[in-house]
């Protein structure tokens, strides 16, 4: 869903027996549902250890839950969003980006300024009957220099209609210099502030239409 927006494995991966021995009767807070869901990646227990800028988003989709559950556990989840948005532009506009695929769960991008990022999806599944999580992991250059981020999704049912959600994004400036700019002025924590928000209004849309609850 995310540029910032990459299964274990693929779908078969998708399946909410995974973690249902620990489901109980209440729904799993974010926190729950994302313990545990990176540790076998080690780039992604790395960048958790160190001292990140930290990005929340929270909202809502408009779609069903049961239709948002069936688009997460499509094996070419990022192939059809991506479909989606540009099919969404206006005419004779193009995405910034595509995402193309290097490896398994994992692609890489050059956005206007030629700046090359590699996104992997670390994990995508079903944790309770009312909770949908991932995450993903992106290394690249920006003017800044490079940067790590890893970025959490859950998603709950919601009101008739609608589909919560909240996001986290961990990021980590390498360069020390941007590092204290980030602390002291801001800087480059607006830079992903403003490209969370870019990202989940595109990503809510994008989620909406494919769900059948938005415009196309």
């Amino acid at each position: 869903m995310f540029r910032a927006t990459a299964t274990i494995l693929r779908s078969a991966r998708f399946l909410a027996p995974l973690l249902a021995a620990a489901a109980t009767v209440a729904d799993l807070s974010p926190d729950q549902a994302w313990a545990g869901l990176t540790d076998h990646h080690p780039p992604s227990r790395a960048l958790l250890a160190r001292n990140t800028i930290r990005v929340e988003a929270a909202g809502s989709i408009p779609a069903e839950f049961n239709a948002v559950v069936a688009l997460f556990a499509q094996t070419n989840l990022v192939d059809r969003i991506q479909e989606a948005y540009a099919q969404s532009l206006p005419a004779g506009r193009a995405p910034e980006f595509v995402l193309e695929p290097v490896a398994d769960n994992t692609w890489r991008y050059a956005n206007r300024h030629a700046e090359v990022s590699e996104v992997r999806e670390v994990a995508r599944l079903q944790a309770d009957s009312n909770t949908v999580v991932a995450a993903y992991y992106a290394r690249g250059q920006r003017f800044f220099g490079l940067f790590e981020s890893l970025t959490f999704i859950h998603v709950t049912p919601a009101a008739p209609g609608q589909t919560a959600y909240i996001v986290r994004v961990h990021a980590y400036p390498h360069p020390a210099l941007t590092r204290f700019l980030a602390r002291h002025l801001g800087i480059v924590e607006r830079f992903f502030r403003d490209k969370t928000r870019e990202m989940e209004g595109i990503s809510t849309r994008v989620c909406g239409i494919l769900c059948g609850g938005g415009n196309g």
